[in-house]
């Protein structure tokens, strides 16, 4: 027999036998024939149960809003760093909408904001109406025009 087949062969069932083998961290434990294993049971009562309770949120400055997520069961990630030249840094995970509140924010309000939002260039001008953004569902962000106040006495189009 060739050697390359020999090996290939002693590497099967070296292969198999430990696929096969058993788990190394469980010990040995005699029991009847017939009878079922010990089943462990839990040490505390279910009222002694602490409830699941979400992962903590991160700490997300105050002229930041997370307005909707993209998965409302899921942690929201968030992190936002400010860079010279007025340019605003801002990197989610699990974000759709959010809002600036860009009178608070700790840059030159009137100079235009260079806004780089999960690595997707925005120039935020500083006479923009603008306090929103989104993200679509192929991850691009896009300003979201204000909606016009509506004018006291007229009717609303929406139904």
């Amino acid at each position: 027999m060739p050697r390359q087949s020999l090996i290939a062969k002693i590497s099967l069932v070296l292969l198999a036998s430990v696929l096969v083998g058993c788990d190394s961290g469980s010990s040995r434990v005699d029991r009847q024939p017939g009878t079922r294993p010990a089943v462990e049971t839990p040490t505390s009562s279910p009222a002694e149960t602490q409830p699941a309770t979400k992962p903590a949120e991160p700490e997300i400055p105050a002229y930041f809003k997370i307005v909707e997520r993209l998965d409302p069961g899921k942690t929201v990630r968030f992190q936002s760093h400010i860079e010279s030249g007025n340019r605003l840094v801002i990197q989610t995970r699990n974000v759709r909408r959010l809002r600036i509140d860009r009178d608070d924010l700790p840059l030159a309000g009137d100079k235009r904001v260079i806004l780089q939002l999960d690595d997707q260039g925005i120039e935020w001008t500083a006479s923009s109406p603008v306090v929103e953004f989104e993200r679509s569902l192929t991850g691009v962000w896009q300003p979201i025009k204000p909606e016009p106040a509506p004018v006291p006495g007229e009717k609303s189009e929406k139904p």
